[in-house]
């Protein structure tokens, strides 16, 4: 994988990214918002105003807990998911776990019918955050979304974002009941 040249930030480039998709999706395509850190946070219930989603992403700010809990954000957004009738998560990390292991997390997905696309930010190098060092693990995120039926997308820059959201709004099956986590 190329080096991660996303300025300014991976944090900002990804919120910018989402909010483009967001304004992709066809009209009456439901989306939730979750972020996470050390815990997850329900940002917006499963809506289909465009504008309110591309408000929430605009206020989310990063949280001061530390780490990277895929297996909460993946309950949470399968919680928030139960009624739609196809589920399907596009999860935006570095996938480097420091709480559960990627087994647990994909066994909770399949368990409850959640397709989980992953989109790799960050290098194998890593990088320091406030907490520790941030370093991608590609595997994980390959393992998670191969095993959920969901795709890996590695993002290099900030178009590698948009060539994702295209090709996962491409996807079969359609885009009901998208969580952004």
């Amino acid at each position: 994988m190329p080096p991660c040249l996303i300025l300014p930030s991976r944090f900002f480039a990804a919120k910018e990214a989402a909010k483009e998709f967001v304004g992709t999706l066809p009209l009456a395509s439901r989306v939730g918002i979750v972020s996470f850190s050390g815990v997850s946070y329900i940002e917006l219930e499963m809506i289909e105003d465009k504008r309110v989603m591309k408000d929430t992403l605009d206020a989310i700010a990063l949280k001061s807990v530390g780490g990277t809990n895929i297996l909460d954000a993946v309950i949470t957004s399968a919680n928030l998911m139960k009624d739609e009738r196809a589920k399907a998560v596009i999860l935006l990390s570095d996938g480097q776990l420091n709480v559960n292991t990627i087994e647990e997390v994909v066994a909770y997905a399949t368990r409850h019918d959640v397709i989980v696309h992953t989109v790799g930010i960050g290098t194998r190098e890593g990088g320091e955050t406030d907490f520790f060092i941030s370093k991608l693990d590609e595997d994980a995120l390959k393992a998670l979304a191969y095993n959920t039926h969901g795709k890996y997308y590695a993002i290099g820059d900030s178009k590698d974002f948009k060539k994702a959201f295209d090709d996962i709004t491409a996807s079969p099956g359609g885009i009901v009941g998208v969580q952004l986590s």
